[in-house]
């Protein structure tokens, strides 16, 4: 029942990821970048949020979750990310499972965590390990070494 629920509430948000691979992280938190002088994109939580993270080819669509159960997965409309490859000017791969994106023309930057366990309510196995190469073969785009 979850992963259709993370499907529907997706779809819901943002119609046009139907047909996207799709895949569960976690908000995190970058010092170092902050350090370096970025701004974190915000989204507006107390905690770091839940996503949904919908993706294809050369662009994703990260949305927050705020309150995600079983059964029901609301997006928040006032956090959803549109990324595509030719907006960033680079991708960093951590520890983890971390990712960071980090804009083109701007010191933005975005960070999230995608684990095999990405929310308490359940496991992806199956969606983690697709997600992996994906976004190694996405930052090897965005980063230049083709």
């Amino acid at each position: 029942m979850l992963i259709q629920s993370i499907i529907e509430g997706s779809e819901r948000a943002v119609p046009e990821t139907a047909g996207f691979e799709i895949v569960m992280a976690q908000g995190a938190k970058d010092a170092v970048s902050t350090v370096k002088g970025y701004d974190r994109i915000q989204t507006g939580y107390a905690s770091l949020p839940n996503l949904i993270v919908r993706y294809r080819e050369d662009e994703m669509y990260i949305m927050a979750v705020p309150c995600p159960s079983m059964t029901k997965m609301e997006v928040d409309p006032d956090f959803i990310l549109h990324i595509t490859a030719s907006m960033l000017k680079e991708v960093k791969l951590g520890a983890l499972g971390k990712v960071a994106f980090y804009f083109k023309d701007s010191n933005q930057f975005f960070v999230m965590t995608v684990t095999d366990f990405a929310i308490p309510l359940a496991t992806q196995p199956t969606e983690h390990k697709n997600f992996k190469p994906y976004i190694k073969e996405f930052a090897r785009r965005v980063n230049g070494n083709e």
